[in-house]
């Protein structure tokens, strides 16, 4: 058997904005929702997707459930490969996958729209999970950074992640690290993919149940010695910072330890941003100064005291 990410007719895009988003929709799975008239009985958690709304047009058994006990909270996703009976072409004849996105039921066909919005660099991914595989299966998580390619408008890979996810009756942290590739960019989406099996004959009945997704802090590349570092002054601030730029400065973000941002503010024609941090915790905080096409300039690092 082989599992397929082809939906029928639907049309897979991949979700891109221009907001931050640093961390996943829902990431706890205690909010569901289903798919209105056309499919009213169909529910898969708010922020993500699944094939279940295979359901409403094929005899499809749902692959995508909450489950309780959960890690934390009132449900976690379990998400269950089964085969789809009857046979359907151009229907994935297995499936059991659980993704960030959301699927747009009109105009029909419908649209699966991949991906959460997203502008920072995680180091890596982790979530809690147990796995119940059948004889030779294993499930998996996937994690696909991009940016959207304004020359070939293509989405250009800017990090990803993979882990093999074993047997594990108890709720476990899995950790997935991501890797970068390139040069350093400012990605606007995130894919997050777990399946409850290999791609590559994949077994009925193994079962996956996922919980508490969440993104490390962010990767330090951007820090390498290959960028100025411009310093930021007063340091530490109290109500306010300076920060020099040039006339290639479109924006800055700043962002705490945890690689929250904690706001963004423009930069244009303007040799000192001088920025508020009234309302900043005491710590550290990281800077990025970006151009207008959301490339990295300068990074750098200041203090806040009260």
């Amino acid at each position: 058997m082989k599992k397929s990410l082809i939906l029928f007719s639907l049309i897979v895009v991949v979700a891109a904005s221009s907001f931050a988003q640093q961390q996943v929709i829902n990431p706890s799975f205690d909010t569901w929702g289903n798919y209105g008239p056309l499919a009213p009985q169909i529910e898969d958690p708010t922020g993500w997707v699944s094939f279940n709304v295979l359901n409403s047009f094929t005899q499809t058994a749902i692959s995508v459930t909450k489950a309780s006990p959960s890690h934390t909270g009132a449900f976690a996703a379990k998400i269950t490969t089964v085969v789809v009976s009857p046979p359907q072409n151009n229907v994935p004849d297995t499936i059991g996958i659980l993704a960030t996105g959301v699927i747009i039921l009109q105009p029909l066909p419908p649209t699966i729209k991949y991906g959460t919005p997203f502008t920072s660099r995680p180091g890596s991914m982790s979530f809690y999970a147990t796995y119940a595989p059948m004889p030779g299966d294993t499930g998996f998580a996937w994690v696909l950074i991009t940016r959207k390619n304004p020359n070939t408008q293509m989405r250009d890979t800017v990090g990803s992640g993979f882990l093999p996810i074993n047997a594990t009756v108890n709720f476990t942290q899995f950790n997935v690290p991501i890797t970068y590739v390139g040069a350093w960019v400012m990605p606007d989406s995130a894919l997050v993919y777990f399946s409850s099996s290999k791609l590559v004959h994949p077994k009925d009945s193994s079962v996956l149940v996922v919980d508490d997704v969440s993104f490390g802090v962010p990767n330090t590349i951007e820090e390498s010695s290959v960028y100025a570092k411009i310093p930021a002054f007063p340091n530490p601030a109290n109500n306010v910072v300076n920060i020099n730029t040039d006339k290639n400065a479109a924006s800055i973000n700043i962002y705490d330890v945890t690689g929250r941002m904690v706001g963004t503010f423009v930069a244009e024609n303007k040799k000192t941003s001088q920025i508020s941090t009234s309302a900043f915790d005491q710590g550290i905080y990281i800077y990025r100064v970006l151009d207008k096409s959301n490339m990295l300039l300068y990074t750098g690092k200041f203090s806040v005291g009260k």
